[in-house]
């Protein structure tokens, strides 16, 4: 089973060329890290991949299909989490954001609360059910971004930058949800530009710069791949 994309370019009309001939591919059962700097492409990618942004030439494929052919049936095969959770969420509570997409799926009621009862176990998050959303902590809101992914059951995750901007202990949570999700036979595709999560998590990486793939390869990156894509530079410190 395979997602990903070929040839793929995408023009945006504020930046021009954001995507240049960008290919990849997504195995279920793996989790794939997409590495970049700020600006590399790396969430018009995603974006694309999900079938929210049209490219401009190539394409977007979901088991061999043209993912344009799919949509919008195939879009409950792929969850999207976004960099920032507040352009994700908009309930008034957690429980309310998590039933949202069940009921657009009309599941009975015991399915939809027996969804909801194993995501909330799985994320941490059954004591902020009842919270109105903005009340939470970025980490929090995160966590409960995902949530409302994974209770309908995607087969294909693509997550901007997921473990950005939070604290140790939503980190934590975060990293042994998305092993977990890999083990269940998820197919995973990790933007990220923390190349130690990379080491940690992937089994495969494309690095990205400035709308290009520049290098794929194992989770070992040559120290001169990462420095092209600046990634890595001198430490600098005090004298």
């Amino acid at each position: 089973m395979v997602f990903g994309c070929e040839d793929l370019w995408v023009s945006l009309p504020t930046t021009g060329e954001v995507l240049k001939g960008v290919s990849l591919v997504v195995n279920k059962g793996e989790i794939v890290a997409l590495l970049g700097p700020n600006g590399s492409g790396k969430t018009t990618l995603i974006l694309a991949l999900a079938g929210l942004l049209n490219a401009r030439s190539g394409k977007v494929t979901l088991e061999g299909v043209e993912l344009r052919l799919q949509l919008p049936e195939a879009r409950r095969r792929i969850g999207v989490l976004f960099q920032d959770p507040d352009d994700q969420l908009f309930n008034p509570t957690v429980m309310d954001e998590l039933m949202f997409t069940l009921d657009q799926l009309g599941l009975p009621p015991q399915d939809k609360e027996r969804r909801v009862k194993e995501v909330a176990s799985l994320l941490n998050i059954e004591h902020i059910l009842h919270r109105p959303v903005y009340s939470l902590s970025f980490g929090e809101k995160r966590r409960v971004a995902l949530a409302s992914i994974l209770v309908y059951d995607p087969e294909y995750l693509l997550l901007d930058e997921p473990t950005a901007n939070i604290d140790p202990g939503n980190l934590n949570i975060m990293l042994k949800v998305v092993c977990s999700l890999r083990k269940a036979g998820k197919g995973i595709l990790l933007a990220t530009q923390a190349v130690d999560l990379v080491n940690r998590l992937a089994s495969r990486v494309y690095v990205m710069n400035e709308g290009r793939i520049i290098w794929s390869g194992g989770p070992e990156i040559p120290e001169e791949v990462l420095v092209r894509a600046g990634l890595k530079t001198g430490q600098v410190a005090c004298q």
